[in-house]
């Protein structure tokens, strides 16, 4: 079984400039491909938070609305009354 075993030993050329350069130009390609699919991914979750936030604003818009309209009432029913 010992003599199936490959040992393999250190060479310079296992360790030239070319192997490191590429595997970096592969890790920027990876880091670059990662990059564009978040990009991708947060362009809808932006829109999706900015709808929600949106729709919060209008909401409060609408409740502070409710709620000058129902004191312009009491006002009237109060100024009517007296």
């Amino acid at each position: 079984m010992l003599q199936k075993l490959k040992i393999n030993t250190l060479n310079v050329r296992d360790y030239s400039q070319r192997d490191s350069s590429s595997s970096i130009i592969a890790q920027w390609a990876l880091l670059f491909k990662t990059l564009k699919n978040l990009l991708l991914l947060a362009i809808p979750i932006s829109a999706i938070t900015l709808s929600i936030l949106s729709d919060y604003l209008f909401f409060k818009e609408i409740a502070s609305a409710s709620f000058l309209i129902i004191l312009i009432s009491f006002i009237k029913i109060a100024s009517g009354k007296s």
